[in-house]
């Protein structure tokens, strides 16, 4: 039987998870998808993913992930694998999360989720002052040295409890949280699958197995991932004030804003769950 303890000890690779997974989970919510409708045309959708920013933060997770995986084993005082296999496992990723796959996955995703007039909506919003400083402002702000940035700040923004509020309710309503989480649990089943990819065959879990233990230490990680998101927010939207952050926010309640979130999550689940797989794929190909 497999021993489950193993991933309590790679306590560093559940965080970094974390990490990985910011750019496209903060990426995500600076997009505007709404109510089915007919199947919106492929180049608006190529547009929506330019001018929300998606398409050029996709661009970095292949690589953000591998270094998590490198930084992971690196500072672990396991070692598990030999600097031979950890090349192996960064390729497979490589292979697995390219961002080609990604971006056509998310965007097959949106094109059968909107109609064209739903995406020009969204266009609106993106191509006005306010979204086109928001956009940047998340751009500019999803990289890891962005993010430890914020964590180290985090303290400057502890007593003004008019701005948290404003940013609570703002990760409420662009559900930034539940976004990273999903994106969370299946990056831990990406690294879950190279560490028990090292067991034998009939010792190994199964995928159901990988999963389920994933999603129990993911978890386990919600109040840490909570504040992360938190710090992240208060440090990305510093700059913008208090009143057009409640614009923001009242976008994102409106009848447009709000059936975007539920796309949102179907998007970037399908595009992460497909690369989980793939991976897993190239691990049992090669273990067989």
């Amino acid at each position: 039987m497999f021993d489950s303890r193993l991933y309590g000890r790679w306590g560093e690779m559940k965080i970094l998870s974390i990490v990985i997974v910011w750019t496209l989970s903060i990426s995500l919510a600076s997009c505007v998808f709404l109510n089915k409708g007919d199947q919106a045309d492929q180049q608006l959708v190529q547009l929506l993913m330019l001018k929300s920013g998606l398409d050029k933060q996709l661009d970095h997770y292949p690589r953000m992930i591998q270094s998590g995986f490198e930084q992971a084993q690196t500072n672990s005082q396991l070692q598990i694998f030999t600097a031979e296999e950890v090349q192996m496992f960064v390729g497979m990723m490589g292979s697995a999360y390219e961002s080609g796959k990604l971006k056509n996955s998310i965007q097959l995703s949106l094109s059968n989720s909107l109609s064209s007039t739903e995406i020009q909506i969204s266009l609106n919003w993106l191509g006005s002052p306010l979204g086109e400083k928001i956009t940047k402002l998340e751009e500019d702000t999803s990289t890891p040295e962005a993010f430890e940035e914020s964590q180290a700040m985090a303290d400057r923004f502890v007593n003004d409890l008019a701005r948290i509020a404003l940013i609570t309710k703002l990760n409420r309503v662009m559900i930034v949280t539940e976004a990273a989480m999903e994106a969370a649990k299946y990056t831990s089943v990406t690294l879950l699958t190279a560490v028990y990819a090292e067991y034998p065959a009939d010792a190994r879990p199964s995928s159901e197995e990988i999963i389920d233990i994933a999603e129990k230490n993911t978890n386990e990680l919600r109040p840490k991932l909570e504040q992360m998101t938190q710090n992240h927010l208060l440090y990305t939207y510093r700059s913008v004030s208090n009143e057009d952050l409640e614009k923001y926010i009242s976008f994102g309640e409106s009848g447009a804003g709000s059936h975007y979130v539920a796309a949102c999550h179907n998007a970037i689940r399908e595009a992460l769950l497909q690369a989980t797989r793939d991976f897993g794929a190239q691990i049992r190909k090669r273990t067989i």
